[in-house]
């Protein structure tokens, strides 16, 4: 089963894929420039050209895989704890492992909930300065998309879980639900 985004374990995939795509092509580029040198003893071949132009698709998956490097997922166990705990929430409306990207910087979101009236966010930062940027950073995401839903930036997993089993997440508008879903996924890396 593919895994998409916003689904637990993504982040980790994610890493994984761009680790070999990095390794396949770093591969080729040695192929490449071995044979042309192989073949005619010499540097100066079309094959050198050619396995050097591997290094501009190698920078640019290397700098998104260098990016959510330092980011990690919740443990299986506490996605499930977590899971369990807001069980009156509907496992499609429940977002895991967001690293959204800003033009600032890449902040990670262990978990968001949404429906058409409300989005729930999960953020852990120690800093308080982080915290704030991060809040203004998903705030301005949703007003600039033009969502006029509720928003909720908890800072603490016990608040978290305590919002999560007060508010009713019934959907009654699907289009609009799903519009923020996209919304949010779009930023994702």
């Amino acid at each position: 089963m593919k895994q998409e985004k916003g689904d637990y374990g993504y982040l980790t995939r994610y890493k994984k894929k761009r680790t070999v795509i990095t390794g396949l092509l770093v591969a080729g580029m040695a192929i490449m420039i071995g044979f042309g040198y192989w073949r005619y003893n010499t540097m100066k071949t079309i094959f050198t050209v050619v396995g050097i132009l591997f290094s501009l698709p190698i920078a640019k998956i290397l700098s998104g895989l260098f990016v959510v490097l330092p980011l990690k997922s919740i443990s299986e166990t506490r996605k499930k704890e977590l899971e369990q705990s807001i069980s009156n929430v509907p496992s499609k409306q429940i977002l895991w492992d967001l690293p959204l990207s800003s033009a600032e910087k890449v902040r990670y979101f262990p978990c968001v909930i949404f429906s058409d009236q409300t989005v729930l966010i999960l953020y852990e930062e120690e800093k308080k300065s982080e915290a704030k940027e991060a809040e203004k950073y998903f705030r301005n995401l949703l007003k600039n998309n033009c969502h006029r839903a509720g928003f909720l930036f908890i800072t603490s997993e016990k608040q978290f879980l305590k919002k999560a089993n007060e508010i009713d997440w019934t959907i009654k508008n699907q289009e609009e639900a799903d519009r923020i879903k996209e919304t949010i996924l779009v930023y994702e890396m």
